[in-house]
């Protein structure tokens, strides 16, 4: 990765980080700068001290043993105070840019976050992130990074001043001119050494990206109760755990493949360090003899030019490695930056107690991102305020994307909706929402408590909350639960109550009723549920709704006789409007389908 490139990256990287600790880019850089300098301070004074006591200055020798005790002590406690604290905030950082993507989740458009390519960047960082490190180790490693830059610099400069010291004999000169050489051939060697190693790890790192999804998509099969049942009565397991050894052994062939080639490559760059190494020691011997440098410098500058080729090796590997981290950890950026919403409007929502809304589909056409397949074409509809409206069709037929389209989770491809004779895009997205209870036939509850589940928050209203689940016919159930309206459900973050299919559709019902909106959505309200609560829930359906305004989806056509009008959907297209009575009279697609079920009840 080019250094510009790599700049861009850091710093899009702690703005990111930025945001919940402030004091991270601040800690990575001054506390590499002293890990980097303190090698040196016990390098230089310990060459001195030699010095001394070669001149037998005792006095001289004690001062500067103090100085490169105080300074190690003094500066040793501040880089392990430094790094603890990095380490401490590194593990925080994790937490604090998985926050920052799930908000950006929460807040982003709808449309936007179910795209392919938007959950691909996130799968990416994700699994690089398990196999190659992630934010905490990107922290850490960006200030080894620092400390091993730090080192080279201050190597290259001892160096530096060991060559201008023997600038005027010419046997130095000779011998500069050959260590030189030899370092530029070393440097140059490293270089494309380091460059194959990283493409081995990068493609150690691909490969492993993919093998880690798929296995942390065979764990979760595994560990999910839901599956259980499954997996015992067709005999699955057998088949499955095959499945994950093959991936294990795919796993395993790909770390040996890459132990092997970074293994081989690392022996070669261990030998000609030594090897250089062998030419440095000469070279300062050399030096001694010449009267160029005195005995206590051997040290220094055997050590500061051995630490040059050392480090330099350790610098290009370490950089390579946060480079590579940066081209996925960049995603989690990318995805907490960008927009919200392609246009969020400003208009509030009016206040009215009579509910006396009207919405407007006009020549609405919609197609997927990325397809060529209408889903809806020029749907021309208006929607009557405090009536029961049901939508039915076939599969695939639109209903379920015309409320999405509806609720402002996709906007139309072609056309616009109004409400109240205002396209909704101009209104505030989240005052917009807020006049819509849906219950989508793919709800979720969540392994909390149930009237938080049901409030869709921490602050509920008790009294409220029992009334909901009392007009559902849950309240006599859910007070014989441990702890009633409070009982945790399901047993994903500890001991919970597991409740069935039925009841869980009753709770997302008491979940939109609890919302009090004006609008009720409802896309298959009563599929989980037996004949007979479906018939208590139809037929309390009015005292349930009051003066709001319901849309029902449903493949059950005895729901559509509790409605005023019907809308027919087929491929897309508005084919039938009209009344349960009208319509079946009608020879079409609503008088097949209810002929269709109302055999079975004849």
């Amino acid at each position: 990765m080019k250094f510009n490139n790599m700049m861009n990256y850091m710093k899009k990287f702690y703005r990111m980080i930025h945001k919940d600790h402030p004091r991270t880019l601040i800690y990575t850089i001054f506390g590499g700068i002293i890990h980097g300098i303190i090698p040196f301070i016990s390098l230089y004074y310990s060459s001195k001290i030699i010095d001394s006591l070669l001149l037998s200055d005792t006095d001289s020798a004690i001062v500067r043993i103090v100085i490169m005790l105080s300074l190690v002590l003094i500066l040793g406690c501040i880089d392990r105070a430094i790094y603890q604290a990095l380490t401490v905030i590194a593990d925080a950082s994790y937490y604090s840019v998985w926050k920052q993507t799930s908000h950006k989740a929460y807040v982003m458009e709808y449309e936007e976050f179910e795209k392919t390519e938007t959950m691909d960047k996130i799968r990416r960082a994700q699994n690089g992130s398990i196999g190659s490190g992630g934010v905490e180790s990107q922290i850490l490693d960006t200030h080894t990074m620092i400390g091993l830059l730090v080192s080279v610099f201050m190597s290259f400069i001892f160096t530096i001043q060991l060559f201008v010291r023997g600038i005027y004999s010419d046997n130095f000169i000779f011998y500069s001119c050959v260590i030189i050489f030899l370092f530029i051939v070393f440097f140059i060697f490293v270089n494309l050494v380091q460059k194959r190693m990283n493409q081995y790890e990068i493609e150690l790192n691909h490969r492993n990206e993919h093998g880690n999804s798929i296995s942390s998509y065979f764990i979760s099969i595994c560990l999910d109760v839901k599956n259980g049942k499954d997996i015992r009565l067709f005999k699955m397991t057998d088949m499955l755990l095959q499945i994950y050894k093959n991936i294990i052994d795919y796993v395993n062939k790909t770390f040996y493949d890459y132990a092997y080639k970074s293994g081989k490559d690392n022996a070669v760059i261990a030998f000609f360090t030594q090897l250089l190494a062998g030419f440095v020691y000469i070279y300062v011997g050399v030096s001694v003899l010449d009267g160029n440098i005195s005995i206590g410098d051997v040290l220094l500058y055997t050590g500061a030019i051995t630490s040059l080729a050392t480090n330099l090796n350790q610098f290009i590997a370490q950089y390579n490695g946060v480079a590579y981290r940066f081209e996925y950890l960049g995603n989690f950026e990318e995805f907490i930056s960008s927009k919200n919403m392609h246009y969020d409007g400003t208009l509030p929502i009016e206040k009215r107690d009579d509910h006396e809304y009207e919405f407007e589909f006009r020549n609405v056409s919609f197609k997927y991102p990325n397809t060529d397949h209408y889903v809806l074409r020029n749907i021309n509809l208006k929607l009557n305020v405090n009536n029961r409206i049901a939508i039915v069709g076939q599969n695939g037929a639109g209903k379920t994307t015309l409320i999405k389209l509806l609720c402002r989770l996709y906007e139309p491809t072609e056309g616009e909706i109004l409400l109240n004779g205002i396209n909704i895009e101009k209104y505030d997205y989240e005052e917009y929402t807020r006049i819509f209870s849906v219950v989508f036939q793919d709800f979720r509850l969540f392994p909390l408590p149930l009237d938080e589940n049901i409030a869709g928050s921490e602050e509920v209203d008790e009294e409220r909350c029992l009334e909901v689940l009392d007009q559902v016919g849950l309240k006599e159930k859910v007070m014989n639960w441990p702890q009633q309206q409070k009982t945790r459900l399901y047993k994903n973050l500890g001991d919970g109550i597991n409740v069935s299919g039925g009841e869980a559709q009753k709770i997302a019902i008491a979940r939109a009723l609890y919302k009090d909106a004006p609008f009720v959505i409802m896309d298959e309200p009563t599929a989980a549920l037996d004949p007979i609560a479906e018939s208590e829930i139809y037929e309390n359906f009015n005292e349930l709704i009051h003066n709001k305004t319901a849309i029902f989806i449903s493949h059950r056509m005895s729901s559509c006789k509790f409605c005023d009008e019907i809308i027919v959907f087929q491929d897309g297209e508005i084919i039938q409007h009209g009344t349960h009575n009208e319509l079946v009279e009608q020879e079409g697609l609503y008088h097949e389908l209810w002929n269709a079920q109302a055999q079975y009840y004849a």
